[in-house]
């Protein structure tokens, strides 16, 4: 049966209150561990928020990009702007970044690949997706500064990054130069990063290039985890169809299964199992076939 992909883009979009939902678990976390005033809850408290509100906060980052976080193109903008800003990326450079990554997946053209090249060399170890976090803060950001993009665009780019750097300032300001350390710094060094690791290796490692079936990888992943990060473990599907907004995924995902049968597609089990094991392996980043896939337009959906 085909997929209905009008109805599964159709009706409101949840991006606004989910964010609005990570900014209360992140003051209620922090608040917790404000009353606990013990180090370890402290530290308890900066993984749970940078693995949890923050990184979902990111990730709506993404939904922004590809203009599925809102109706309205001004508040999706500004969600892209925030959300994004709030780690440092400006939001025109990651659109920029992110679907050229959907149009060349897997491919040495891939925008991905060739941040990961420069940190692991050709065969792009495992290891590398350790530094990838970081790395891929500066690709992103240099990206339309290194390909072809107007003026305009570039101007964008820095005011973006202005703008976050002048969000951190008053961060600092409101919080305090401890409280800055405790609920936003320490959460991005101790939680986030090591969750966007995951992801990313989870995403495409170890993977062949060349078919849209088989170059992305989901996860079967607990409701709590589907919750917490907003089904972004549907990342097949979202490479499939990246125009539907991320509480179709799930749907999305089942009305697939018998064509995931067909095809002999087997989402891996568990986030970290998966991870750590994609971690010590390495992985060629593209193929011969892989550069000669044509996959335009599917990123601009």
């Amino acid at each position: 049966m085909p997929i209905d992909l009008s109805a599964l883009c159709a009706g409101p979009r949840w991006s606004a209150a989910r964010v609005l939902l990570d900014l209360l678990i992140w003051a209620g976390l922090a608040l917790l561990a404000a009353a606990a005033a013990h180090p370890v809850a402290t530290v308890l408290a900066a993984v749970a928020i940078g693995a949890g509100p923050l990184n979902d906060i990111l990730l709506h980052g993404h939904e922004a990009t590809h203009r599925l976080a809102a109706r309205r193109r001004w508040l999706n903008d500004l969600l892209a702007w925030a959300c994004n800003g709030l780690f440092l990326i400006s939001a025109t450079a990651y659109r920029c970044f992110h679907l050229e990554h959907h149009r060349r997946a897997m491919t040495s053209a891939d925008p991905e690949a060739v941040v990961l090249r420069r940190c692991g060399g050709v065969h792009v170890p495992g290891w590398c997706y350790l530094a990838a976090p970081l790395a891929l803060v500066v690709g992103i950001n240099g990206w339309p500064f290194v390909r072809p993009r107007p003026g305009a665009a570039r101007l964008r780019v820095i005011a973006e990054l202005i703008a976050a750097v002048g969000l951190h300032l008053v961060l600092a300001a409101l919080l305090g130069a401890v409280g800055y350390a405790t609920v936003v710094a320490l959460p991005i060094a101790l939680g986030l990063l090591p969750a966007a690791v995951l992801r990313s290796v989870c995403e495409h490692h170890g993977l062949p290039a060349g078919d849209t079936w088989t170059q992305t990888r989901s996860l079967h992943c607990p409701a709590w985890l589907r919750f917490l990060w907003s089904n972004h473990q549907y990342h097949l599907e979202h490479h499939l169809h990246p125009g539907v907004p991320f509480h179709r995924l799930g749907v999305l995902h089942r009305a697939l299964a018998g064509e995931y049968a067909r095809r002999g597609v087997v989402p891996d089990r568990g986030l970290l199992r998966t991870g750590l094991r994609l971690l010590r392996i390495d992985r060629r980043v593209a193929t011969e076939r892989g550069e000669r896939l044509a996959v335009g337009g599917l990123a601009d959906s």
